[in-house]
């Protein structure tokens, strides 16, 4: 599992500012490209959960952008997306809600496959 933020070219001026998409898609697919050929070569066929918000008008922009790119990109047959709205679902600490976002993403961790690591012990349990 890697984090990151949205490969596009996005701004904000502040936390409870809107968002700005600051190159056209002319512009981006070149390092959309280019972040997804690093992460294909490194780790394989990607599963790409996006957890942002579907009311907050700043985050459905940002998936919007996202899903665009992946539609037109060179590797969509080496990437799955799924849209999971965490705060939507978890609000108020209901965290027995994930269990919604493993069941969409269980067939992907079969096709793709995990590891289980102990950091402490630098051992790898299982993979």
């Amino acid at each position: 599992m890697i984090r990151g933020s949205v490969p596009v070219f996005w701004e904000q001026k502040g936390t409870l500012e809107g968002v700005t998409i600051s190159r056209g898609p002319e512009l981006t697919k070149k390092a959309f490209a280019k972040h997804f050929d690093d992460i294909i070569s490194t780790y394989g066929p990607t599963f790409i959960v996006d957890l942002l918000s579907d009311t907050k008008a700043r985050e459905v922009i940002l998936t919007k952008e996202y899903v665009k790119h992946l539609y037109d990109s060179e590797h969509k047959d080496k990437l799955r997306f799924l849209h999971f709205d965490f705060h939507g679902y978890c609000k108020g600490d209901k965290y027995d809600a994930l269990k919604v976002m493993v069941s969409k993403v269980d067939a992907g961790i079969k096709d793709y496959g995990f590891f289980v690591e102990d950091i402490k012990a630098r051992k790898v349990l299982r993979f």
